[in-house]
This record gives C-alpha cells, sequence and structure tokens, in this order.
C-alpha cells in the first residue's frame, strides 16, 4: 500500500542535498544512506518488467531531549509495465530516551519484532532496562501492508515481552480485518550452557483458537576451534503469519503452504587456514491443507578455499541433492569472490542440475549470476549485476540490475561529546 509519496519524495530530496540542507537547518546530527535500482527482467511470456526502485534510510541524532527521528522508505515505479510512481514509508518514528537512557519510548511507524514474526505498523512502543539484565516491552499499534491492492481493514496489533539473561517471555494479539488472527503466548531462550554448547528454544501457543504455532529446538555446538556443529527441529503453521514467509533454503516451493515439520543439521570444519569443509542437510514432512502430506530432502555437500588476504580471493563448490513430491534434482553449485583492487570486486555463481520432474520430465536447470562493485568514492559503489537462468518451468530468464549506493553523514554527536 503506497502511503503519502509526497512525504517520501521530500524525504527522497533531503538524503540527496543532506550535507547542505541539513546542515543548514541545525541539526545536531545525521547519517543515512540512498539506494537507486534499476533492473531489467526478460519474461518468456514476453511480458519484461523495468522495475525501477529508489530507498532513503536517514537517521537524524540527538534532537531535543537527546531523541532520534528514524526514517526508511521507497520510491518505485515499473518502466516496463508503465505504472504509476508509487511510494512505501516502512519507517518513520521518533525514538525518544527516558530515565537517564534506561527506557525508551518509539512513537510512529516502525519494525516490531518480539519474539514472535515481523511486522511493519504505525505503533508506540516502550521499552524498560533493569541492571540485572531485565527487560520488559510493551507495544500497542495498527500494522501496514504494501502488497498492490492490500485492503486496509481494521487491523489490530498489541503484546508485551519479558528478557532475562537469554530468556524471553511475551504475549501478541492480532486481529484480521475485525476477525482475532491469534491471541498467542510465546516462551523461550538463548544461552550458552557451557563454552562450547549452546541452546535455543521458542515455543509458540495461539490460545483464541487452541493450536500450537510454532515450535523450535536447536542446538550449537564447537567442540574445537576448527568444528561447528548445528542442529534444529521446528514445526511451523504458516497459515498464522501476517504477511510472507519464506524459509532460508525451502524445498517445497510450487505448492500452497501448509503446516510442515522440519529438521535440518549443518556441519562446519576448517581443514586448514586455506579450506573449510561444510555439509548439510534438511527434512521436511509437509501436511497441505487438502489434507495431503508431502516430504522433502535437500543435501549438500562441499569446500571452501579461502585465499583472501593472500590472493583476495575466495571460491567454493558444492554437490546438492534434492528429493520431493515433484521429483529429484542431483547437480553442483560454484561460487567466488575476488578482489580485483581497491575499487573493483567481482562476485559470481553457477547452479546446474539434472531434474527428474513429475510433471515435466528430465531436463537440465541451471542459473548464473556475476555481480561487480566499483567504488565511486570512500562514500559510493556502483553494482552492476547479470543473472541468466534455465530451468525447468521457462526457457529462458535473464535479469541485469544495476544499483548505486551511497551513504552520507554530518554534524555532531551531542551524546558522544557528553560522555567525555
Amino acid at each position: 500500500m503506497g502511503i503519502n509519496k509526497w512525504a517520501l519524495t521530500l524525504g527522497l530530496g533531503m538524503g540527496v542535498v543532506a550535507s547542505q540542507a541539513v546542515a543548514a537547518i541545525s541539526v545536531p546530527g545525521y547519517e543515512g544512506e540512498i539506494k537507486t535500482q534499476i533492473e531489467f527482467r526478460e519474461d518468456v511470456r514476453d511480458r519484461d518488467s523495468i522495475p525501477f526502485d529508489t530507498y532513503l534510510k536517514l537517521d537524524i541524532r540527538d534532537l531535543k531531549g537527546n531523541s532520534d527521528l528514524h526514517f526508511y522508505g521507497k520510491l518505485w515505479k515499473d518502466l516496463g509495465y508503465g505504472t504509476d510512481w508509487d511510494a512505501d514509508i516502512y519507517q518513520i518514528y521518533v525514538d525518544v530516551p527516558l530515565n537517564n537512557k534506561n527506557s525508551r519510548l518509539k512513537v510512529g511507524r516502525q519494525f516490531i519484532s518480539e519474539g514472535f514474526e515481523t511486522y511493519i505498523a504505525d505503533a508506540i512502543k516502550y521499552e524498560q532496562k533493569f541492571k540485572n539484565g531485565f527487560r520488559y516491552t510493551f507495544y500497542l499499534g495498527k500494522p501496514r501492508f504494501f502488497e498492490p491492492n492490500t485492503r486496509d481493514g481494521d487491523d489490530f496489533l498489541t503484546g508485551f515481552k519479558f528478557d532475562y539473561k537469554g530468556y524471553f517471555f511475551g504475549f501478541e494479539h492480532l486481529r484480521d480485518d475485525g476477525n482475532v488472527k491469534k491471541s498467542s503466548f510465546v516462551v523461550g531462550n538463548y544461552k550458552y550452557l557451557t563454552r562450547e554448547f549452546a541452546c535455543y528454544t521458542r515455543l509458540e501457543i495461539d490460545t483464541a483458537h487452541g493450536e500450537l504455532t510454532d515450535f523450535n529446538l536447536g542446538f550449537n555446538y564447537f567442540p574445537t576451534r576448527k568444528l561447528r556443529i548445528n542442529l534444529e527441529a521446528e514445526y511451523f503453521d504458516p497459515s498464522y503469519t501476517y504477511d510472507s514467509f519464506e524459509l532460508e533454503n525451502p524445498i517445497f516451493s510450487l505448492f500452497s503452504s501448509g503446516r510442515q515439520l522440519r529438521f535440518a543439521q549443518s556441519v562446519y570444519y576448517d581443514i586448514s587456514k586455506k579450506w573449510q569443509f561444510f555439509e548439510s542437510y534438511t527434512f521436511s514432512d509437509l501436511q497441505r491443507r487438502e489434507g495431503l502430506k508431502d516430504n522433502g530432502h535437500l543435501a549438500k555437500v562441499g569446500l571452501v578455499r579461502d585465499t583472501w588476504f593472500e590472493n583476495g580471493l575466495r571460491v567454493y563448490g558444492a554437490l546438492t541433492y534434492q528429493n520431493s513430491w515433484i521429483g529429484i534434482s542431483r547437480g553442483f553449485e560454484l561460487g567466488f569472490t575476488k578482489w580485483v583492487n581497491s575499487k573493483l570486486t567481482l562476485s559470481g555463481t553457477a547452479d546446474v542440475a539434472r531434474y527428474d520432474k513429475t510433471t515435466y520430465g528430465e531436463q537440465w536447470a541451471n542459473a548464473f549470476y556475476l555481480k561487480g562493485i566499483y567504488q565511486v568514492t570512500d562514500f559510493s559503489n556502483f553494482e552492476l549485476g547479470v543473472e541468466n537462468r534455465i530451468n525447468e518451468d521457462f526457457d529462458r530468464d535473464t535479469r541485469v540490475i544495476l544499483r548505486y549506493n551511497y551513504l552520507f553523514f554530518g554534524g555532531k554527536d551531542k551524546s558522544k561529546e557528553e560522555r567525555k
């Protein structure tokens, strides 16, 4: 949902001339970042898309009462489809320290992530910290969404969270267009049990519907400086998520989501100063809404060679295997990052696999990506990326991405001066 595009346009203008305009109004201190990106997408259905996006992140520090103002938004348009200019404001809030900075009050549009999923909401958020390590947080507001044609109904979000030395307990109530989406309690922890062993847990129960929505149990084990082992088991119900939800390594991606039990395991071992071995395995058991069940496996094993300090080069290679209801794929991945000089860095990946698809039959699929980053100044760089895919669904899918990143800052940091 595009909101207040004129406010965002004004904000973008402020970012471009920040070193002059912000100083002219005697702002104590400021810093920000502008990202401008244009992407050319070749679609097999001849509906070529050219999305143009400009992001602005602006933080103004040390206003009256040492409060800060934070802004983050996007101005965008699809030049290929001929859509209108639109704007999305993701953040615009004031952060006010209270009680000698032991508590904070945040008012405005902000990200809310307190043991549950992450929302963007027009909200009031209060946080109090104590010297013994105890902290509590309370928030109240209205969620906001930015997908096209998303309705703006009677949405409501409120909750609280208590933290103490790695343990947390919280409650969250969410209403979607007048209906109760969930009223959930969550409890969990992240704690080092020993110097070599850490455990993290998370349990969320929806009391409004009497259902388990999410459970997570994981272990990190570091027996030596060379070996790192991770184990994780997770159950989640995506029907409770308020916005899109994606796993880092999704196995099931071609049908509607459902309740899923997921087990993941990974190992990293430093063979020498230049070589590293890595291995990962993921199993998913999924219950679809239609009452059908599916399961799948994803495995990867490979090596990394790191000669960054000697040659400015890091390369890796891996064998991959995936088995799910849609078929089997076997392939390999290759990748590199190369520091050419103080101005230029290159990186690239190549994925090649042989698909044995239930629907499409046997065929090859591949994806190649190459990106270069050129350092224009100390605080700006230019990126050029090219991606080409041939997969089991499309004959071709080519994308060219151009992006310019610019950092700016200025003024005085009054809070640092007060600490001296």
